[in-house]
C-alpha cells in the first residue's frame, strides 16, 4: 500500500475532533432542549441524514455515536440562535472553521494517487486545534498540536514550506490578510507588490500588527481560509488579483 503520512495525520486529528465535537453538540442540545434534544437533533437533518441517524439509534447506538461528522455543521447552524451562538460567543467564524474541517475529512476519505500536501494538512490541523480550544477541549487540542508538530516537511509529495514572515508575505503561495476593524479579509499572492516592503506601492501600506494567515498552496485554499475568518467583506486583492 502507498504510504500517505500527511493524510494519516489529518485522519488522526479528525478522529480527535469527532470525539470532542459529538459530546459537545449533545451536551449543549440537552442543556437547551432537555428530553427533546434527540428529536431536535434529528429534525435539523435532511431526510437521508435523519433516517441514518434513526437507523443507528434503533441499532442501539447512543445519540453521540449516531451523529455523523458531516451533519455537525448543519446541527450547529440550525440551532445557532437558541443553542450554539452563545457557546461560540456569537462568532460564526467557528462554524466556518467546522465546515472547512469537515470538507478536509471528506477530501482525505477519497485520496488521489499522491499524499495530501503537507501545507494543506498543517493548515487543517491548525483549524482543528483552534476549534477544540474554542469548545474547551484542551486535551484534544494539545493532542492535535502534537500531531501537527510531528508532520514531516519536505518529501516527494510535498512542496517546500514558505516561512511565515514577521510582518508581510514576501514570497510564495497565497496569503490571507484579516483587518478586524474594517471587517475585511483579502487574499493576496505572496509576491503582491501592495504587501511587500520596498517594492512598488507596498512599502508601509500594511502594518505588522494586522493578522495574516498562510502560506496556502492554492487560490481555492486561501479563499476557504478567508471565508473562515468570519469577516463580512471577503475578496481578492485588487492589485495582484489572485
Amino acid at each position: 500500500m502507498r504510504e500517505r503520512p500527511n493524510r494519516d495525520a489529518l485522519n488522526r486529528a479528525v478522529d480527535v475532533f469527532r470525539d470532542a465535537m459529538r459530546p459537545f453538540v449533545v451536551r449543549h442540545m440537552r442543556r437547551a432542549c432537555g428530553d427533546g434534544a434527540e428529536e431536535a437533533i434529528r429534525s435539523s437533518l435532511n431526510d437521508a441524514a435523519g433516517k441514518a441517524f434513526q437507523r443507528l439509534r434503533r441499532r442501539g447506538e447512543g445519540i453521540e455515536g449516531a451523529i455523523d461528522l458531516n451533519t455537525v455543521p448543519y446541527i450547529i447552524n440550525h440551532h445557532w440562535k437558541g443553542v450554539f451562538g452563545s457557546a461560540f460567543e456569537y462568532d460564526r467564524s467557528s462554524l466556518n472553521l467546522i465546515r472547512v474541517i469537515v470538507d478536509a475529512r471528506n477530501e482525505s476519505s477519497h485520496p488521489g494517487g499522491k499524499d495530501l500536501r503537507v501545507q494543506y494538512v498543517e493548515s487543517r490541523l491548525a483549524d482543528v486545534a483552534e476549534v477544540l480550544g474554542r469548545i474547551g477541549a484542551e486535551e484534544g487540542k494539545q493532542e492535535v498540536e502534537g500531531i501537527r508538530d510531528g508532520l514531516v516537511l519536505g518529501g516527494e509529495d510535498s512542496e517546500p514550506p514558505v516561512p511565515r514572515p514577521a510582518t508581510t508575505p514576501r514570497s510564495g503561495g497565497y496569503w490571507v490578510y484579516e483587518d478586524r476593524p474594517t471587517s475585511r479579509a483579502r487574499v493576496h499572492e505572496g509576491t503582491c507588490r501592495y504587501c511587500n516592503d520596498g517594492e512598488g506601492m507596498g512599502r508601509g501600506r500594511i502594518e505588522a500588527e494586522n493578522e495574516w494567515y498562510g502560506p496556502f498552496v492554492s487560490r481555492e485554499e486561501a479563499f476557504r481560509r478567508a471565508g473562515a475568518t468570519g469577516q463580512r467583506d471577503v475578496r481578492g486583492c485588487g492589485v495582484c488579483r489572485p
